[in-house]
Order: structure tokens, then C-alpha cells, then sequence
């Protein structure tokens, strides 16, 4: 797997020149203070502790003399805590004994800069969404584990975590690590932010507020299709022991963008509706603009051929009625899209047919559902999920 790495220096001569040795470049000779950049495309394997990125062959020692790492880019985008990064194998100099020192963004001897992918190894190879050794698996969003909030703010500017915007502990997770394999559950709760809790106080979404009185596992996660909820399903079925489910479907307009890299299978989700995103965090799978790329031509396809994606998702929401009738699962399904809520009522015998999911009282973001809408909606269902067995 080939990355691309920017490191970005200031030189600081002291009136004498510096020799570096670029790999793309070759022998560069600095002669006057300023920055510069050493750009290097990488081949990487996960077991690697550190990539040597370029050689420091020139310098006085003693004259105050340096390079000054300024910055950080992986794949196009910005590196989180880069100095942690931040490796130099000093040696064959006369006063300065051999060592490796980590971090170190000071560089005033002969020696190799290297990033180092040993002490920071879950960062390095975290990405956005999970990633796993399976095609098919759950799909999940990593960034909603970095963020203790008491509202689920999706790594947005409202976000109020004590310990700042995020804690980056840069988890790699298909759902809550609370729920084990094996565990039981009274219900499991599937679908997209709106079931997930987005925007709202936790403990407030619906499947918080049915789980003061029963065991619950909340499947859903931000973004997600109908097809990444069937996924979440089938795999739910296999790893829980759920006593009953309850799915809450999205729009037709999303669809699971899969691909993978290195043994490792990624499963993007992308929403017609959602903006151009310029905030992706740096990932060693898949450069920036290439990822923004593939998720811009998923959007204009389902933007072009809305029918052909209707009936896609009338397809899916047979499977999953399909695999829950042969796992004898008693199910409950509904939708906040009134085009879905439609297909629903044509799809779904009315026994299984919840409610739809109100979307007239918006939580605080002016994009998601209130906690009064998920009370009132919950309140509203709760009779038939609670004592009817369909």
C-alpha cells in the first residue's frame, strides 16, 4: 500500500548551507533560511514501526544550525498531533552519540527523519468509518468514539466535550463495545442519525428512552442506506441474541460506498443530501481527494437515477423482512421519508408497520429530530412493541 507523505521545514542556515537527501528529489542543498517541503509517496505494511522519510547529510554541529518540522500531511490532509510523528535516528556524528529520539521536530544533526507508527499506532491506522479483515460486516462511524459530549455532535462546532472537541482515542469499533458477542437483548434498535441520536442530549434518542425498562442495542449509526442497516441487521442477528428488532429506514437517496485496500475492507456510506464534507481527517487507506472523489460520482449517481435506487431499496427492505421471518424474529419497521414511509405501506404487512417518524420538531442543529418527537413518537408505539408479538 502506497501512502503520500508531506513534511513540511523551515531552515534556519546560520549563513552556512544544509544537505538533505530527498527521495524524490535527490541531494538538495539549502542555502538560505526559509521553508520547504519533502514529499515522499511510501510504501507501508501495518506491522512497520517507523518510514524513513529523508536524510539529514549536511549540517554543522554546534552552529545552531537546524531544521525545523513545521507540519504533517498524510494523503493530502492535515495529521492529528503530528509532533508525536516525529522521529530522528541520529548518527555518524562526532559529538553526538548514536540514539533514536522521539518526538523530536528539531533537527540539528546528521541523521534520518522517520515517522514513527509504533507509539501511535491506532491513530495511524484509524479512518472515519470502521474498517474490518470482512467485506461484509457492520458499518459503523469511528468519529462519534472520540467525542464525550453530552449531545452527539458528529465532530461538529457545537461540540461541549469536557475534554475539548475530541480526545482522539482514534477506536476502531462495528458498534458499542459494550454489547459482547453472545449478549442478549430485548430489542435492537436499526437505522441512520435520527435512531442513533444525533443532535440531541444523551439518554434522549428513543432507544435510551426504551432502554430505562429493557436491554437495548442501538445498531444505528450517522449516514447510513438502507442497504448499510441490512448489513447492520444481518450481522446484528448473528453476533446478539435479539428478542425483538425495530428499524426506522432512511431515504432511498443513500448508498454503501465499499472498497478495499491492504486486506482491509472499507464501507463508506454517502447521502445525496449531505454537503461536500472538506473536513475528512487524514487516513493512510485512501488520499483525500481521491475518497472525495469517488463519494462525489456515488452522490451524482444517486442523484440521476432516483428510480433506479427506489427500487433498489424496495429489493433490500424485502431482505431484510425475508431474513427476519426466517430467523422467527418478531420486527417492527417504519421510516421518517414519506417516499420510504409509501413503499413501507405497500411492502410491509400492517402488523410490522410502525408510525412514521416524525420530522415536523428539530433538534438543535435544525437538521435531526427533537428528544420531544422521540418521546411522543415512542409513547405513541409503545403498546404494540411492548405486548404484541406479530
Amino acid at each position: 500500500m502506497k501512502i503520500a507523505i508531506t513534511v513540511s521545514l523551515t531552515a534556519h542556515t546560520q549563513g552556512h548551507e544544509i544537505r538533505i537527501h530527498d527521495p524524490r528529489l535527490g541531494e538538495r542543498t539549502i542555502s538560505e533560511d526559509g521553508d520547504l517541503t519533502v514529499e515522499h509517496l511510501v510504501e507501508y505494511q501495518h506491522p512497520t514501526d517507523h518510514l524513513d522519510l529523508f536524510r539529514v547529510t549536511g549540517i554543522r554541529e554546534g552552529s545552531y544550525q537546524r531544521l525545523s518540522v513545521t507540519n504533517i500531511q498524510i494523503n493530502g490532509a492535515d495529521l492529528v498531533d503530528w509532533r508525536e510523528f516525529c522521529q530522528f535516528w541520529v548518527a555518524n556524528n562526532r559529538y553526538q552519540a548514536d540514539a533514536v529520539h522521539h518526538p523530536c521536530t528539531e533537527l540539528s544533526f546528521l541523521g534520518t527523519f522517520q515517522i514513527n507508527t509504533l507509539h501511535r499506532r491506532a491513530q495511524w491506522i484509524w479512518s472515519e468509518d470502521y474498517h474490518s479483515d470482512h467485506r461484509s460486516d457492520f458499518v459503523s462511524d469511528n468519529i462519534r468514539w472520540d467525542c464525550d459530549d453530552t449531545h452527539h455532535c458528529h465532530g461538529s462546532a457545537r461540540c461541549q466535550s469536557p475534554e475539548g472537541p475530541h480526545h482522539n482515542r482514534w477506536l476502531n469499533l462495528p458498534h458499542d463495545p459494550q454489547y459482547r458477542a453472545g449478549d442478549r437483548c430485548d430489542y435492537a434498535t436499526l437505522g441512520c442519525s435520527i435512531t442513533q441520536g444525533m443532535a440531541l442530549p444523551r439518554g434522549r434518542e428513543w432507544p435510551a428512552l426504551l432502554a430505562r425498562d429493557h436491554r437495548v442495542f442501538n445498531l444505528a449509526s450517522p449516514g447510513l442506506g438502507i442497504d448499510s442497516i441490512l448489513l447492520n441487521l444481518r450481522h446484528g442477528l448473528d453476533r446478539f441474541q435479539c428478542d425483538r428488532v425495530i428499524m426506522v429506514l432512511p431515504s432511498h437517496s443513500r448508498r454503501l460506498l465499499r472498497f478495499g485496500v491492504d486486506d482491509r475492507h472499507h464501507r463508506v456510506p454517502v447521502c445525496l443530501s449531505a454537503p461536500e464534507d472538506t473536513t475528512d481527517r487524514p487516513c493512510i487507506w485512501m488520499p483525500t481527494q481521491r475518497l472525495r472523489e469517488m463519494r462525489r460520482r456515488m452522490r451524482d449517481h444517486l442523484g440521476r437515477h432516483p428510480e433506479h435506487h427506489r427500487r433498489r431499496g424496495r429489493r433490500l427492505i424485502r431482505q431484510m423482512q425475508a431474513l427476519l421471518r426466517a430467523r422467527h424474529t418478531p420486527h417492527w419497521i417504519t421510516s421518517w421519508n414519506p417516499e420510504v414511509y409509501q413503499d413501507l405501506t405497500e411492502l410491509v404487512e400492517p402488523d410490522h408497520l410502525l408510525p412514521p417518524f416524525p420530522m415536523d420538531q428539530l433538534a438543535r442543529d435544525g437538521r435531526h429530530t427533537s428528544a420531544r418527537a422521540h418521546q411522543t413518537w415512542l409513547e405513541t408505539v409503545r403498546p404494540r412493541i411492548t405486548q404484541k408479538t406479530p
